[in-house]
């Protein structure tokens, strides 16, 4: 280091003395710029020292060798080469560089110091030196100009390597990739896995051999390269290639220039189809009987998830596409990822016209609601082999259509997704549709059951019912002057004989004996329109024999969500 400094130095008197300067310490280098002079400008210098031992061109280094993460002040000097010399105390800005500041390994701090550029008027310039991930060698470069006159000065400090503390895995983009010859659908084959390298104090070690390895390479996954050096950030990485077979991997990085040698292991990669198959498709309704018969604009919210076969989240990006009967449904959605969930859409379903009429059977106000996407049919793998084979069973499906009168079977007239451009439905037609059909070549179908088209539309449905606000009250009790201890039931439903609106109240109150158990009811979410699932009963305390009957009334109260109340007292109660 000693002997860098001094080269330092002589290369700095040199160059100084190849621009005009005599032999001595303090050099007038300016006669030829300044056309012959003017002696009442002084010729002012940058280099380290004091005005009367002065090294021009030169930075003084407090530290020249530091420790990996260490820092060093740096001093330059202003003096005028006058007699005698003096501090040089005009405002200047001094800018520090070299290849470990240029590339972010270390930085320059100091007070009055922006960026790398420090200002002074009192003829000295102090910073301070931070060897942030640097290592070896640094030549450092002060330069500033004086009175339109370019000054520089040099000096060098010599960064020890730093001691390797841990390799951590940063990141894995992206976390699921799907199977070999399947990434034109919506899916990448491929992934990045980053790992850093990182000294004793968390800062990037750099020029480090580090190598890479899968955990299982099942299905000819492969990964490359399988070799890196570890850059100016401390980074390395590699790229995963997916192969045939569904699997859950991890790469492991090593650092091996050290001993011990030290690893890590990055989070789970998920290599599957990516595409959603018919049994991991789901639609579901906030709110199932929702107060829309006689309103517009009431809102239900409709969430639609999707999984592979393998029960994992399709990715981002996936869409899907909505329909309904009757009121309003955005037409699609993609899905995406959340904190909690993946392979997510929502969108609102309002209550507007078109409002079902009635059918056979009756159905009149029940609008069915059905999602489609592009995947595949759902199997059962009996032997494990992770592919569809001759031991294996699966849903032959035709294509999805709106089951209106909710029959489970495709109707003349219904509307349905014409997937193969027939004009007409298509029903199931006995062979597989999916992409692990057969297996890796196909070799495992020998009863020819996969269908050419890996891919279909597949689909989901659920009920809307668009339930009035206008209770329909039929008293179910023979006859309506009832004795105190009878149990008084009440039929009620929405003009369709559909339930009322879900957060309906049904409750009562007598005037003559106290109501026994339940005095009020609130109608929940759900598709049951039988008459048994929307009577309500009630119970009245048998009363006190007296020598005066009493008589009485039941009286009964029906509040929708929208804030309407119904009322009926036609039940006389007697003692």
């Amino acid at each position: 280091m000693k002997r860098l400094q001094a080269w330092l130095i002589i290369f700095a008197a040199a160059f100084i003395t190849a621009c005009g300067g005599g032999d001595n310490t303090m050099l007038n280098t300016t006669s030829e710029a300044g056309g012959g002079g003017d002696d009442s400008d002084p010729v002012v210098e940058m280099g380290s020292g004091n005005p009367q031992a002065f090294s021009a061109g030169v930075i003084e280094v407090a530290v020249p060798s530091l420790a990996a993460g260490g820092s060093s002040s740096l001093t330059v000097t202003f003096v005028t080469v006058a007699d005698p010399a003096a501090l040089f105390t005009g405002l200047v800005e001094v800018t520090f560089s070299s290849p470990c500041i240029a590339s972010g390994l270390a930085t320059i701090t100091g007070a009055n110091v922006v960026g790398n550029t420090a200002q002074t008027d009192t003829g000295i310039a102090t910073v301070t030196y931070g060897a942030t991930g640097c290592s070896g060698d640094d030549v450092i470069t002060a330069s500033a100009t004086v009175d339109g006159i370019q000054r520089s000065a040099v000096g060098a400090v010599t960064v020890a390597a730093s001691t390797v503390g841990s390799i951590e895995f940063e990141s894995v983009s992206p976390a699921q990739i799907g199977l070999r010859g399947t990434g034109g659908i919506g899916i990448a084959e491929t992934s990045t896995v980053v790992f850093r390298v990182v000294d004793l104090t968390g800062g990037p070690s750099i020029g480090r051999n580090v190598s890479f390895s899968l955990n299982t390479t099942v299905g000819d996954i492969t990964l490359s390269p399988t070799t890196a050096i570890s850059g100016a950030d401390g980074r390395v990485q590699t790229v995963v290639q997916s192969g045939t077979i569904a699997t859950s991997i991890r790469v492991t990085a090593t650092v091996t220039d050290v001993t011990p040698t030290i690893g890590s292991q990055s989070s789970e990669l998920v290599i599957t189809t990516g595409l959603p198959d018919q049994n991991s498709v789901s639609l579901a309704v906030a709110v199932h009987n929702v107060e829309g018969l006689d309103l517009d604009g009431t809102l239900n919210e409709v969430t639609v998830r999707l999984s592979d076969r393998f029960n994992n989240p399709v990715p981002d990006g996936t869409a899907v596409t909505l329909s309904t009967e009757g009121g309003q449904i955005a037409g699609a959605c993609t899905t995406t990822t959340d904190a909690t969930t993946s392979g997510v859409c929502t969108v609102n379903w309002v209550s507007q016209n078109p409002r079902p009429i009635e059918k056979l059977p009756s159905r009149a106000g029940r609008a069915t609601i059905y999602v489609t996407t592009i995947g595949e049919e759902s199997f059962v793998d009996v032997n494990g082999s992770g592919f569809f084979d001759d031991d294996d069973t699966f849903t032959d499906l035709g294509e999805p259509y709106l089951d209106e009168n909710e029959n489970d079977g495709y109707d003349l007239g219904e509307p349905f997704v014409d997937f193969d451009n027939s004009g007409d439905y298509t029903g199931p037609d006995g062979l597989f549709s999916g992409l692990l059909c057969g297996g890796p070549d196909g070799s495992a179908d020998t009863l020819n059951r996969c269908s050419p088209n890996p891919t279909m539309a597949i689909s989901a449905s659920n009920l809307i019912i668009m339930s009035g606000s206008t209770p329909v009250i039929t008293l179910l009790t023979a006859n309506p002057h009832a004795s105190t201890g009878d149990t008084i039931c009440y039929w009620i439903r929405d003009v369709n004989d559909q339930p009322m609106p879900a957060g309906t109240t049904v409750k009562v109150t007598t005037s003559n004996g106290p109501v026994v158990g339940p005095s009020s009811f609130t109608v929940p979410s759900k598709t049951d329109d039988s008459q048994a699932a929307n009577t309500y009963c009630f119970s009245v305390a048998e009363a006190e024999p007296t020598s005066s009957p009493v008589t009485g009334n039941m009286f009964l109260e029906v509040k929708v969500p929208s804030g309407t109340t119904f009322t009926d007292s036609s039940v006389v109660i007697e003692d």
